[in-house]
């Protein structure tokens, strides 16, 4: 994964917040707000607020405190704007999606429940919609193909934009495409809004630097993956080139490196997962000399179940890194069907997107 992936989450992340002004709320609503309130179970005599965050500061829209039966009620004077607000008690927090102009929204449900979504949302059908998605995030069962999916369907692109930062879309060459598609929308749709300049230039800075970085690989995209011919721990020799017609996770990797032993039970779920539709990982460790049985041993302990592991044991100076030009691991390479490179940095962690983009 390319270096920006991290400040590209924190811009996307900042970026899904409106900027608001705060509204009071010691009077009656106005016609023209809109009142919130529900039930939280648990949340008895505790403060509750609805804010929205302006980059790296925290804007609260109203607050109130519950009271003995778990009620609450907030008056805005103001009607909502379009955007993601968030609503807290203590350390719980939840993200909702307002489209504007909702007059009366009601959630109850438990405090606990807050974080997991498990909550019930009315008078809002972008909101109700988001926590039926979030709670989906949350617990895992959307990503990959179906976190692309869900944010290419959502016919909100503030929405949309919302689900990339939470379903952690990173910035790639396979993701880019979507990820400019969202910033587009949301030109298209809120072209006044801060979300449309910030995540817009996010995602353009992104794409520079992935080209950037890209220029200076010494493997491209698109060339043949140059051959590797290394004995597996048998000292039988194994060749890169003898997998092609399988779609190829080519890993460097060493049994000291605390990030590649991290990084691999994500590894062996997308070998799992794909194995039987043609993907495969041929792994090559950086284990220094004489520690045979130490590659082996981590290869046992991590389920590395594949067949081709191989190295020459000779740490930083390994032959094939060399020709690589990898100079740090966990490294991975993406070839395709036919022996060509489709990706030079591609994150254990968001491993299916690319492999399904291939299969």
């Amino acid at each position: 994964m390319y270096k920006v992936t991290l400040r590209f989450l924190v811009i996307a992340a900042l970026a899904i917040c409106w900027s608001c002004q705060s509204t009071g709320g010691d009077g009656p609503s106005s016609p023209d707000g809109t009142l919130i309130s529900g039930n939280l179970e648990g949340g008895e005599d505790m403060q509750i607020l609805l804010d929205i965050m302006k980059m790296n500061k925290s804007n609260v829209i109203e607050k109130t405190t519950v009271d003995d039966k778990g009620n609450f009620r907030m008056d805005l004077i103001e009607p909502l704007e379009p955007g993601i607000y968030r609503i807290r008690a203590g350390a719980q927090r939840a993200f909702l999606h307002f489209t504007g102009g909702e007059k009366s929204v009601e959630i109850n449900g438990k405090v606990e429940d807050l974080k997991k979504y498990a909550f019930e949302v009315e008078g809002s059908p972008s909101a109700k919609r988001m926590i039926a998605n979030m709670q989906k995030l949350v617990a895992g069962e959307i990503k990959g193909a179906d976190l692309k999916s869900l944010i290419e369907n959502e016919e909100d692109a503030i929405a949309a934009m919302h689900y990339c930062a939470s379903g952690g879309l990173q910035p790639s060459v396979a993701n880019m495409a979507l990820m400019k598609s969202v910033a587009n929308r949301l030109k298209t749709q809120y072209p006044q809004s801060e979300y449309a300049s910030i995540y817009g230039n996010a995602v353009q800075q992104a794409e520079q630097e992935i080209a950037r970085q890209q220029s200076q690989e010494k493997i491209k995209v698109g060339q043949p993956a140059p051959d590797i011919a290394l004995p597996n721990p048998s000292g039988d020799v194994m060749k890169l080139s003898d997998l092609k017609g399988q779609v190829v996770l080519l890993d460097f990797w060493a049994s000291w490196c605390g990030p590649c032993r991290r990084a691999n039970p994500h590894v062996v779920e997308s070998y799992h997962k794909y194995k039987d539709k043609g993907f495969t990982v041929y792994s090559v460790s950086l284990d220094r000399p004489g520690q045979t049985s130490r590659w082996t041993q981590a290869i046992q302990q991590d389920k590395l179940s594949w067949p081709y592991h191989v190295s020459d044991l000779q740490y930083w100076n390994s032959a094939p890194a060399g020709v690589y030009g990898v100079r740090g691991i966990p490294r991975t390479f993406l070839i395709d069907k036919n022996g060509v490179i489709a990706s030079t940095r591609v994150s254990p962690y968001q491993l299916d997107d690319e492999i399904e983009a291939l299969l």
